[in-house]
């Protein structure tokens, strides 16, 4: 597989430069673009190296959906940073073991989860918090990213490989406490350009991120890879109300939209307006996370006719796709073949591998 990057931070680095103008996210009624982005990056690196923040240090996210998730996976990269998504439906006590346990020096949290953190032991274990939004927290210990981002400061940018660790995604498993899987920026790529094999992305398209960006689905497949391809990225921030994710899909010309099976069992049953089901320009819609009933797959080809919906399957440890259902073909109740460069087999009870 040919990598044209070795870390995000090369990734952010070339699109700034072949796409400045271009609108990379679009926020609500702001449009910003990949060089608007690259002059954040560097601003809240610069931030975080005078802060302390060294290569290999752990970056942690409990943020909503937001540009600043977004700048922080680059900020980090850039200083060879570690970064450390945390599922924000946690309490304050979960929050507390997955900083503890991952050993996150920083935490970069929004202020709309102030009661969580603030009830957690976030003060003690981390040198310092960055707050996305209005936050009433103050001292030596609390900063705000708009203080982040008007940095004059500028630091360079630190040497990473594709082997060296860049995020570390907390999973449950089956058993047992949340556990971090280590993955690479060679992992992230990798998974990237296979799915991008399958969804077939291109520049042009524009795809809305709805679900929560700490997923490992959302943060490979919503975000790593359009970013990768140079795509638009639609930033929904709330899911409320749910009828603004078909407004912005509609007034954004959205082509690729990410969800999971519970939303397109929605879907499958809604009454959309007549002007939304004429005028959308929706090509595919990816599924993943959990299964998807054949008759919501039946159901959603029958409404959606110019569009596929494609099932995949995948878990945090593998970046996480693994599998995907094609253009070509589609089948109810099979999460489709292995993704371009994966290898896979079937084991029963044993372990023992079930032949095809």
């Amino acid at each position: 597989m040919d990598y044209k990057f070795n870390n995000f931070y090369e990734l952010i680095t070339f699109q700034a430069k072949k796409r400045k103008k271009k609108v990379a996210l679009f926020v609500d009624d702001e449009k910003i673009t990949y060089g608007d982005i690259l002059v954040a990056v560097d601003k809240l690196a610069a931030f975080l190296a005078d802060k302390g923040v060294k290569k290999g240090d752990k970056i942690a996210f409990f943020l909503r959906n937001s540009p600043e998730f977004i700048y922080t996976i680059f900020a980090a990269s850039k200083l060879g940073a570690i970064v450390v998504p945390i599922n924000t439906f946690l309490k304050e006590d979960e929050l507390t073991y997955i900083l503890q346990d991952s050993g996150a020096s920083v935490l970069v949290a929004s202020a709309i989860h102030d009661k969580v953190v603030n009830n957690s032991e976030a003060s003690s274990l981390c040198r310092f918090i960055l707050w996305e939004g209005d936050n009433s927290a103050q001292g030596q210990q609390h900063y705000a990213f708009d203080e982040a981002l008007s940095t004059e400061l500028s630091v360079a940018h630190t040497s990473t490989s594709l082997e060296d660790t860049a995020v570390l995604i907390y999973t449950s498993g089956t058993t047992g406490k949340p556990k971090g899987a280590m993955l690479s920026h060679k992992n992230v790529f990798s998974n990237a350009l296979s799915g991008q094999k399958t969804i077939k992305e291109k520049p042009k398209d524009r795809g809305i991120v709805f679900l929560p960006m700490f997923h490992s689905f959302t943060f490979t497949i919503a975000i790593m890879l359009p970013m990768y391809v140079g795509m638009s990225i639609v930033i929904i921030k709330s899911i409320q109300p749910f009828s603004n994710i078909f407004k912005q899909t509609l007034l954004k010309r959205v082509t690729l939209f990410f969800g999971i099976p519970d939303v397109y069992n929605a879907l499958a049953k809604a009454k959309l307006p007549w002007y939304f089901m004429w005028f959308n320009n929706i090509r595919a819609f990816i599924s993943g996370a959990a299964a998807l009933q054949p008759k919501t797959l039946d159901a959603m080809a029958k409404k959606f006719k110019r569009a596929t919906l494609l099932e995949g399957y995948g878990l945090s440890e593998a970046s996480p796709a693994v599998s995907m259902n094609t253009f070509k073909k589609q089948k109810a109740g099979s999460v489709g073949t292995a993704l371009y460069g994966y290898e896979m087999k079937i084991v029963d009870e044993e372990m023992t591998e079930v032949h095809r």
